[in-house]
């Protein structure tokens, strides 16, 4: 009995350590290694310059106790060390190697930052890499390491640059399947996969599908690029990929000096979802002796060369292109490009897609879209300044992003055809009136961003609005008919005109900052359990809501605190309510709470709690019925 309670003692011991079990790393778990090791079971050991880990635990910094960093030529960690934490081995520059054993399952952030490895093993066995664990070794050359593993980035760390190793990675070998979103993480001038993967293969340090047909990723620092012959699909994530687009930051290939096209070669695809600028290309030479590329194809290598370049392209009869009426067209019925100046133009009867940039900037006054059309590209009419009709025809299913942008349209009726439009398709028209198929069930992100409409009604077959998509309109009336379920991040974001405006009591979720920068002087909601998300009505002078005291509830939102427990709060006056309670305390739960008592109206109030800085707050209204306090919802303060 003794025995199994001295195992059971040392098991919860060993778990006690900031250490993941098998089973959180199945399910994906975030691993971080922030917090200090605390009840480690490892020792150190150094001689000859060489630091040796062994125990059962996280190897940390307590070698720091028996050797200088610097004095470290070699690093050896036993069978048994489960993690390396934060830091760890950081600053070892004259340590040019190290074993890491296939027991770790972790690896901290920055690790190994700043070594002086030459060369580096990571089994399989580790499922979660801390940020730029590798960064600075400027001598490290040959990577072996898992395709498959969880990156923990900490959302409060830079992130202009997350690779995992610096510059000057000659190969990458991976140890177990590659995976395409890890794809931006990568910087070497070749990566090799695993022999057992089964979707990917790599060509000369260059990644393709299995069957090798499709251009799946080019290494980061690659000069001169020969898509292999027999390749028949180009993507152009291949060679513009990131690891966080949002950041705007995409690590380019932007070294590539030369790409040949082979003529094997049939589709260029844009499968990128999100913006990227790739002017980077404008200097590299395209090599193309494909003649089978599609006109779609055209338009997405379009993308990567310069004006000059697309010039020669559209004038070359290799590429199947055909002049007439000004409009370039490709064999298989793409519109590329018009290059005339006239007010009024014909489209093809034949044309099957208006190709990005065709007419943009162009001096149209109006367009009709020929029949057989079912695709209008990116910016296909952006900037016509003087554009203010649109006839629709009846197969159109796509259009792209900023395709109406910056146009005189005056009165916008989408037609039911449409399954997929592009962000800010009709961003600063000049709408007057618009109309919603019954179709549509959502509106797209920032599809009306912008739009001079001055009465905009929200039909009820619409049951979400997506974020941004009225952002900076100047819509002086809203109105959301019953139907309408939820209202998007930032959806009405500085519509700056609106003064009143109700939400039904379909309208289940209403996001952050759905209605942040307006001047709403009253705001009725018809929902008290509609879900609200951080500032969506920052501004709001007035909440009116159910006729029940009971579902009255109203928000409060930091302005300025310090140390001392002292706060600044914007609450929100209550129609009908008779005054706003807030309680503070440092325990989650409320308990020990002190209550705070303000006048019913929108203002900025002054608290002392004496609490200090870590102080959980709420909100909530009472009203004065028969002479008792009726209290309405607690809303915890933002």
């Amino acid at each position: 009995m003794k025995r199994v309670i001295s195992f059971l003692l040392a098991l919860v011991l060993l778990l006690s350590v900031n250490v993941v079990n098998a089973q959180e790393i199945e399910e994906g778990k975030t691993y971080l290694l922030e917090e200090e090791v605390k009840d480690n079971n490892v020792s150190y050991s150094f001689a000859k310059g060489v630091l040796t880990v062994k125990g059962t635990g996280v190897a940390d910094k307590s070698y720091i106790e028996i050797c200088k960093k610097k004095e470290i030529k070699k690093l050896v960690i036993q069978s048994g060390i489960t993690a390396i934490a934060d830091d760890a081995f950081s600053g070892c520059k004259n340590m040019a190697s190290v074993e890491i054993p296939k027991t770790v399952v972790s690896i901290g952030h920055r690790a190994f930052q700043e070594d002086g490895l030459t060369s580096l093993t990571i089994p399989k066995s580790v499922k979660n890499i801390g940020y730029v664990p590798f960064r600075y070794n400027n001598k490290l050359k040959k990577v072996t390491m898992p395709g498959t593993f969880q990156y923990v980035i900490p959302e409060d760390y830079d992130h202009a640059n997350r690779a995992l190793f610096g510059e000057g990675v000659q190969e990458i070998h991976l140890n177990t399947a590659f995976e395409k979103k890890m794809m931006g993480f990568y910087l070497a001038d070749k990566i090799y996969l695993a022999k057992g993967d089964k979707k990917y293969k790599s060509v000369q340090g260059v990644i393709y599908t299995k069957n090798r047909k499709t251009l799946i990723m080019v290494p980061y620092s690659t000069k001169e690029l020969k898509i292999r012959k027999g390749c028949t699909t180009v993507n152009v994530s291949a060679i513009a990929y990131s690891y966080n687009p949002e950041d705007g930051y995409i690590p380019y290939c932007e070294k590539l000096k030369q790409v040949t096209i082979p003529a094997s070669v049939k589709k260029i695809v844009n499968d990128l979802d999100y913006f990227t600028d790739l002017s980077v290309f404008y200097k590299t030479k395209f090599v193309v002796k494909s003649k089978k590329l599609t006109g779609s194809s055209i338009e997405n290598l379009f993308q990567f060369v310069s004006e000059k370049t697309k010039n020669q392209m559209l004038s070359s009869s290799k590429f199947g292109i055909q002049k007439k009426n000004q409009m370039y067209i490709s064999r298989d019925k793409d519109l590329l490009g018009y290059v005339g100046n006239a007010t009024t133009v014909t489209i093809p009867k034949n044309i099957k897609r208006i190709g990005n940039n065709a007419f943009s900037g162009k001096k149209l006054k109006s367009v009709k879209i020929p029949k057989k059309v079912s695709s209008i590209g990116e910016y296909a009419f952006y900037g016509c300044k003087n554009l203010k009709k649109v006839t629709w025809n009846k197969k159109v299913k796509t259009v792209g992003d900023w395709a109406f942008a910056q146009t005189k349209i005056e009165t916008l009726k989408l037609p039911a055809s449409v399954k997929s439009w592009g962000e800010n398709c009709f961003t600063d028209c000049t709408v007057k009136k618009l109309q919603f198929p019954k179709t549509m069930k959502r509106i797209p992100e920032r599809m009306f961003s912008g739009l001079n409409i001055k009465k905009l009604v929200i039909p009820g077959t619409v049951q979400a609005i997506g974020p941004f998509a009225f952002a900076q309109c100047r819509a002086k009336t809203v109105v959301f008919n019953e139907g309408v379920k939820t209202i998007g991040k930032r959806a009405f974001d500085e519509t700056v005109k609106m003064t009143s405006v109700v939400i039904p009591k379909s309208v289940e979720t209403i996001e952050d900052g759905a209605f942040q920068e307006t001047e709403i002087e009253t705001l009725s909601l018809k929902n008290p359990k509609v879900k609200i998300g951080k500032d969506a009505f920052y501004f709001v002078k007035e909440f009116v809501l159910d006729t029940n005291p009971e579902n009255y509830f109203t928000f409060g939102n930091f302005q300025s605190h310090d140390e001392k427990g002292n706060f600044n709060i914007l609450v929100v006056k209550v129609k009908n309510a008779s005054g706003l309670e807030i309680e503070c305390s440092t325990n989650k739960d409320f308990s020990n709470a002190k209550t705070f008592t303000v006048e019913n109206k929108t203002q900025e109030v002054e608290l002392k709690t004496g609490m200090g800085n870590e102080v959980y707050s709420r909100i909530r209204p009472y009203t004065n019925v028969n002479g008792q306090k009726v209290y309405g919802q607690w809303r915890v303060i933002g």
